[in-house]
């Protein structure tokens, strides 16, 4: 009994901690939706990279102009839609999918993919006349 109100309390505080990180917008609402139900499985989240930052390990993404911040460690990969290896400062302004758990109040991510950037091919056709 102990232990499921100890559980009880902990995800309580971890609803309160949810909503205030959604309400100041530090986190996504889909993410603050996801730590307050206290999940503690792998999730991945789709967005735009808008800023990393090696000195505090952090990773900033936006999805649908909502900036959710993580933190990436030495054993994240940051990988190009290949699977080969990027490097973690090449990748502002670019689509990537990432895979990341909660610990405490921390989003850990585990693995940051780019995505291919759409790109527009133009092409240009002579004819000539005879």
């Amino acid at each position: 009994m102990a232990k499921s109100m100890s559980r009880s309390k902990s995800l309580m505080t971890l609803s309160a901690l949810a909503l205030a990180l959604g309400s100041h917008g530090l986190v996504s609402p889909a993410v603050a939706d996801e730590l307050a139900r206290g999940t503690d499985k792998t999730l991945t989240y789709e967005g735009m990279v808008s800023a990393v930052d090696p000195t505090s390990s952090t990773i900033v993404v936006r999805s649908d102009e909502t900036p959710s911040k993580y933190t990436f460690s030495k054993e994240t990969l940051f990988v190009d839609h290949d699977g080969h290896a990027v490097d973690a400062d090449t990748i502002r302004n670019t689509p990537v999918t990432m895979t990341y758990h909660q610990e405490g109040d921390r989003l850990i991510v585990t693995k940051v993919e780019v995505q291919h950037p759409s790109v527009r091919k133009e092409t240009t056709t002579t004819t000539e006349s005879k």
